[in-house]
């Protein structure tokens, strides 16, 4: 490759990337807005319908007035009644999913950011990646697949109870993880075993 087309091609993909992030960036950024509003609407929705239940034991005006606390209190005494165990492992989920959501879009935004922010530096020196080449292309290949990977990932979680494939995929892959560590933790275990007896 002659130093002209190198000089042009690291500059079309430099452009590229920061163009690419940047739209990225605000259309999944707005659809996990969207998505956690949503998380944020269904808890407010199943804690009224712990009320509603609630209101079978306490009084009406009661259940829908007191504090939460005081209204959680009541339903996790009387948890074996139909629908309650439900509508309370429902609600208590919610804060380890909003968690999840909210990890996920920082981590999104954040490497957006900085792939932004690496392709606009790239710019100050566009001579030394085009004559660094190799070096460049597999920046540009890791950059590629970490915004598919986070790019995914953020997509999945915002179509999570919306879309059954997106359940699917996402169970499968906390299992997985699962696996994996606790396929680790044994090896770890396994390292000083092998080392004493070795001795």
């Amino acid at each position: 490759m002659d130093d002209a087309t190198a000089v042009n091609s690291v500059l079309y993909a430099l452009s590229t990337i920061a163009q690419t992030c940047a739209a990225l960036a605000a259309l999944v950024g707005a659809l996990a807005l969207y998505r956690l509003q949503a998380m944020r609407d269904a808890h407010a929705a199943q804690e009224r319908s712990i009320r509603e239940l609630a209101s079978g034991i306490m009084a009406r005006d009661e259940a829908l007035s007191s504090p939460r606390d005081r209204v959680l209190e009541v339903a996790h005494a009387n948890i074996d009644r139909p629908g309650f165990r439900e509508a309370l492992d429902e609600f208590h989920a919610h804060d380890d999913r909003y968690a999840r959501a909210i990890a996920w879009f920082i981590a999104f935004e954040a490497w957006n950011l900085a792939a932004i922010l690496a392709s606009l530096l790239g710019f100050t020196c566009v001579s030394w990646l085009a004559s660094h080449w190799w070096w460049f292309a597999g920046l540009l290949i890791f950059c590629s697949l970490g915004t598919v990977a986070v790019t995914g990932g953020a997509l999945l979680l915002s179509a999570r109870r919306y879309a059954p494939w997106a359940d699917r995929l996402l169970d499968g892959g906390v299992r997985r993880g699962a696996q994996l560590r606790r396929l680790a933790r044994q090896l770890i275990e396994r390292i000083p075993q092998r080392f004493s007896q070795r001795r």
